[in-house]
C-alpha cells in the first residue's frame, strides 16, 4: 500500500504473490508514504480484522529522502498462516490529515 499525505494512491497495481504460501507464518512489508492516523492501519483476511493477531516482525523502517526528511515508513508484520482464510489480504489505513481511507489487496494461494 502506498499513500501520500495529499491523498494520492501511488500504487495502483493489483498485487499477487507469485509463489504459493508455505510454512506457519506470512511476512508482510507495508510501504506507507505520508502519515497514517496512529492505530488505524488494519490488516483483514476474509472480511475479518486480524490486525491484533499479527506480530511486528521488525521495527518500522523510515523512508528518508536526500534532504534527510522522513516521508514515510515500511512496516513489517508476521501473520500466522492459519488466520488467512481467504486467498487475499486487505490492508487499509486512515490518512492523518482527513478521513480518507487508503487500501490495497494482496492475492495469494495457500499450500
Amino acid at each position: 500500500m502506498a499513500m501520500t499525505s495529499c491523498g494520492k494512491i501511488l500504487n495502483l497495481i493489483k498485487l499477487s504473490a507469485s509463489i504459493p504460501l508455505k510454512g506457519e507464518y506470512v511476512y508482510l512489508a507495508i510501504y506507507v508514504e505520508g502519515t497514517e492516523r496512529q492505530g488505524w492501519l488494519r490488516i483483514n483476511s476474509g472480511g475479518t480484522d486480524i490486525t491484533a493477531q499479527t506480530i511486528k516482525a521488525l521495527p518500522d523502517e523510515p523512508l528518508v529522502g536526500s534532504d534527510n526528511i522522513v516521508y514515510g515508513w515500511i512496516k513489517y508484520y508476521e501473520i500466522p498462516k492459519n488466520l488467512l482464510s481467504s486467498g487475499a489480504i486487505n490492508i487499509s489505513a486512515l490518512n492523518y490529515y482527513d478521513n480518507t481511507t487508503f487500501y490495497d489487496n494482496i492475492s495469494f494461494l495457500i499450500e
